[in-house]
């Protein structure tokens, strides 16, 4: 560990520098409290965190330190902040394990809030969340109040939590052997509705690489392996789609440090309710029956979002949550070649 001229002067300086501020006087002692914040960020970035002065019964200087995981984090910077107090001397050791804080002010100063900032950038590859510790210095780490009285430093922690790519794969199961998906990431926040309006638009910019595997052909249907890397962890919807026919479908994730598979996504063609590859008069007598509260393929799985998907596949025309008789009409007039909601497709 360095040890700075301050480190060796810092309470004869300060000493000194109140007696001749001002008269010798006792203060009524208290704590003094500094708090650093957290902050998150992904491998390769820096993050500031901010240190603040919480508890203040009247300080007149302060000397701490501030601990990290140096295989996790660097330094890059560290300032104080402007308007706290007026001061008479400074020193931050930026190059120390832990790094050094020393000020003293020329008056007494009884404000609370923002101190100090450190900025760091972030080595870690791994997700992780690793501590920030504030700490007195030992013999040397203390506070003095109005007058030369000590006080103890009370200290609230912080933590940096890096946030390492996380990535996905599925393998999608369509009905078009064209290499034509979209793929995209959206915020959990987003409605379905929006995700569906946005993917016809084409407007977002997608935050993750896709990689796309070979298109192969079995039982009428075309399936594809599909990755995505380079997502920053946490809750978000994935959307699918594809040109023409094809329903486009939107399922909630929680992404990690991990990869994560979900298995098969199946699209459906809109109409197409029983997956049979075709909108006929199959179709529309299944959404009749549900329309009708009678028993149909609707519910038939145990996977509640691909049946919740199935519905918005069959609802063609008549809006809401589940289809009823206009959607079945629009089927059967597609199925007998008769002008349909289904010519938009064209």
């Amino acid at each position: 560990m360095k040890r700075s001229w301050f480190l060796l002067a810092f309470v004869a300086i300060a000493a000194v520098a109140l007696l001749l501020v001002r008269p010798f006087s006792l203060a009524e002692t208290g704590d003094v409290t500094v708090a650093v914040s957290s902050a998150s960020g992904a491998p390769g970035e820096e993050v500031t965190v901010t240190l603040s002065v919480t508890e203040n019964p009247g300080l007149r200087a302060i000397s701490f330190t501030l601990d990290y995981d140096s295989d996790l984090l660097t330094p890059v910077s560290a300032a104080y902040t402007d308007g706290f107090g007026d001061d008479y001397a400074t020193e931050v050791v930026l190059d120390n394990d832990p790094i050094i804080f020393n000020r003293i002010f020329r008056s007494t100063v009884t404000a609370t809030g923002a101190f100090a900032t450190v900025t760091f950038r972030i080595d870690g590859t791994a997700s992780a969340v690793t501590p920030l510790t504030l700490a007195s210095r030992g013999d040397a780490g203390w506070t003095l109040l109005d007058g030369v009285s000590a006080a103890p430093l009370t200290t609230e922690s912080g933590t940096v939590t890096i946030q390492a790519p996380a990535a996905l794969s599925f393998t999608l199961s369509a009905r078009s052997g064209d290499d034509d998906a979209t793929v995209r990431l959206y915020p959990a926040s987003l409605s379905d509705a929006e995700i569906r309006a946005d993917l016809a638009a084409g407007e977002r910019t997608l935050t993750a690489s896709v990689q796309k595997g070979a298109i192969t052909s079995s039982g009428g249907r075309f399936t594809q392996r599909i990755s995505l890397s380079g997502a920053l962890p946490g809750s978000c919807k994935l959307a699918v789609s594809k040109p023409g026919k094809h329903a486009p479908r939107v399922l909630p994730v929680t992404l990690s440090g991990s990869e994560l598979d979900l298995g098969e996504i199946v699209l459906l063609l809109y109409g197409d309710v029983n997956d049979d590859a075709t909108v006929n008069a199959k179709d529309a007598l299944q959404i009749s029956r549900c329309a009708a509260g009678k028993s149909s393929v609707f519910g038939s799985t145990s996977d509640a979002d691909f049946e919740s998907y199935r519905l918005f596949a069959a609802v063609v025309i008549s809006g809401g949550s589940s289809p009823n008789a206009k959607d079945a009409l629009q089927i059967s007039r597609y199925s007998a070649g008769k002008s349909s909601v289904f010519d938009r497709f064209s």
